[in-house]
């Protein structure tokens, strides 16, 4: 066995091998998003971290009295009276009511900020013996992903497979079936190195990951109970939080060793690498999809179930997918998976010892083509869904959308947005990938004319959205921006020098609200403010840092309300904003050469030009035919 080792990790220099995919497990735990993990923790880290230096730990008295007063605070912030009518009747001066909407908009945000700490004491008193006040984004993101370890996977692949079939384009193994058993010494000799080397990167990835989220997040109170960690909450397992990640790893271990043992032995019965690695990642795969919301994926043994891992301790799943009743992996059923596994390793251990040994079990030289097909099949991978048919569709116009002289954008019954030709009445659908299955999420949710280009937005549910230029005239598409969470980290710390970078506030989600392109420049208005972004190079600037109350594009400008309905005006040539001196507004409407606004005090509507000079009352506005002029 010392042998075995030493052309291992010397000779084959394995040890390398394993340094890489330790750099590469880093780069996939840096760049995937971790959706387990609460965001929210890191939008308000400061706030939050100050809260968990009074909770943390078990609940007590006077605990829930802190909470009761923190959440008396955030009240009698939001209960400023901010009426319009105490302004207006001149009870309150400009000023005070300027402060008293500072106010209560931070008590929105507080009451934001506060939010997961109220989540957390419901937990809490739910089982106050086991659920305890704990910052768990580092243990979350550790030990509750239910992720394939795909970067495992390949590892054993690459460091396992040539330990056998190697052997067999050599005139050693020639000379060993010559001798009483020496094939079968050297596959046991070649089967424990397997062990150590599965038992090995299992180690090492694993504690890439805890140098990371140690590092990113921190991993305190890891001697709480498991059930304090959300995606843990309903575990059967009562132990504590260092003894679940002791326990994930062991089932990691655990995997890459059956996954190993399957490996040798399709290694010594086909005596080819591709062969091997593409029927053991089947075996793999194959539960993997036919099981995705089962739970037969963690009590079948094959390795799946101890490389997905933290199924086991979560403790329940659908009985079908989305059903509301759950069933429950208990610790006898986790056992007697053990069990199984381990006759399963030592039958895949004599099958392999035969098979190398010299004695041939015969295998159908159709057996490869049959899996192959088998898993396409499964897959869905041989079938492409139909184009749609979008015949005999009745359609509104989509109010308050450009209109092209050749066509427009339309919504059909079914509130897709379309294309409308003027000419021909073609009825062309704005669905992203029409030719794939179909979801809502393809769905566009807003667009914008630009001449022959149509702009539309994609929001993939709250965590990535997507803005796509179709060309009108070829039916080309070009997606000019997208950002997901893991682009929007507000800041940024050094690890340790080496130049990695680990995100100090996560991603929070992003919706936007509308969209204006000019000149390949884009205008985002989103739920954490509005932006610029230059669409020829990754320039961008944060025109305002909050949520806009109203707002309107032209060509030159952008205009926009703060917290205090005050009207603003940023420049897009001079990319400047100035305060527009005309006073509280309650509403406005933009044209290119100024604004029509409802002043607040009044209820009049005004004309104003663009820099917010000459403010000319308007009597008798009428907004609704003002709105069916634009709209025509």
């Amino acid at each position: 066995m010392k042998y075995e080792l030493y052309k291992l990790f010397v000779k084959r220099r394995a040890w390398l091998l394993i340094l890489i995919f330790m750099a590469l497990r880093l780069i996939t735990v840096f760049l995937q998003p971790n959706y387990v993990m609460d965001y929210r923790m890191e939008m308000y880290h400061d706030t939050y971290m100050e809260h968990m230096k009074v909770l943390e730990g078990k609940l007590n008295d006077d605990k829930a009295a802190y909470i009761a007063e923190q959440n008396r605070k955030i009240n009698e912030l939001l209960k400023q009276d901010t009426s319009v009518e105490a302004y207006v009747s001149g009870e309150i001066t400009e000023e005070e009511f300027n402060e008293r909407y500072r106010q209560r908009n931070t008590g929105y945000q507080q009451q934001d900020a506060f939010e997961v700490i109220n989540e957390q004491y419901q937990n809490v008193l739910q089982d106050p013996e086991h659920v305890y006040f704990i910052y768990s984004n580092g243990w979350t993101g550790l030990i509750g992903n239910e992720d394939l370890d795909f970067v495992l996977l390949i590892l054993l692949m690459l460091l396992i497979v040539p330990m056998i079939c190697n052997e067999f384009s050599t005139d050693m193994y020639s000379i060993l079936r010559t001798t009483p058993n020496g094939g079968t010494r050297l596959f046991v000799s070649k089967f424990a190195v397997g062990m150590i080397t599965a038992v090995l990167s299992a180690v090492l990835l694993f504690a890439v990951e805890v140098i990371y989220f140690a590092a990113a997040c921190g991993l305190p109170g890891g001697t709480f109970p498991l059930q304090s960690l959300a995606p843990f909450a309903n575990s059967p397992y009562q132990i504590s939080i260092y003894g679940a990640a002791a326990l994930t790893l062991a089932n990691h271990c655990f995997g890459a060793m059956f996954m190993a043992a399957l490996l040798m032995c399709l290694s010594a019965l086909f005596r080819r690498s591709l062969s091997a690695i593409f029927i053991g990642t089947t075996c793999v795969l194959l539960p993997f999809i036919l099981f995705s919301e089962s739970i037969m994926k963690y009590v079948f043994p094959t390795p799946l179930g101890f490389l997905l891992s933290c199924g086991f301790l979560k403790g329940y799943f659908p009985v079908t997918p989305f059903s509301s009743q759950f069933v429950t992996i208990t610790p006898k059923q986790y056992i007697s998976t053990v069990c199984i596994s381990l006759g399963l390793m030592l039958m895949l251990l004599l099958i392999g010892m035969i098979a190398f040994g010299g004695k041939k079990i015969r295998i159908k030289k159709t057996l490869a083509p049959v899996l192959c097909i088998t898993f396409v099949f499964l897959t869905g991978c041989s079938n492409k869904s139909p184009a749609p048919d979008f015949s005999g569709f009745v359609y509104d116009k989509w109010s308050y959308q450009p209109v092209n002289e050749e066509f427009s954008v339309v919504r059909d019954e079914n509130n897709v947005a379309c294309i409308s030709y003027t000419k021909s009445g073609e009825l062309v659908p704005l669905i992203h990938d029409c030719f794939t299955d179909q979801t809502d999420l393809n769905l566009a949710s807003m667009t914008f004319v630009d001449g022959e280009t149509v702009y539309y937005l994609n929001q993939y549910q709250n965590y990535h959205y997507e803005i796509i230029a179709l060309d009108t005239r070829d039916f080309s598409e070009r997606s000019v921006h997208e950002v997901e969470w893991s682009d929007n980290t507000e800041e940024m710390d050094m690890l340790f020098g080496l130049g990695f970078y680990l995100p100090k506030k996560m991603q929070q989600d992003e919706v936007v609200d509308s969209f204006f392109v000019h000149d390949d420049q884009l205008f985002l208005s989103k739920s954490n403010g509005i932006y610029w972004y230059d669409l020829n190079s990754d320039r961008q600037i944060c025109i305002y840092d909050k949520k806009a109350d109203d707002l309107a594009f032209t060509c030159s400008a952008v205009y926009y309300t703060d917290e205090t309905l005050d009207v603003y005006r940023y420049d897009i040539k001079t990319r400047s904003a100035a305060k527009l001196p005309i006073g509280k507004t309650e509403r406005f409407y933009a044209v290119e050469n100024g604004l029509y606004c409802k002043d607040l005090l009044d209820g009049e509507f005004y004309f104003v030009n663009a820099d917010g000079s000459q403010k000319e009352r308007i009597p008798n506005f009428s907004e609704e035919h003002f709105l069916e002029e634009n709209e025509a």
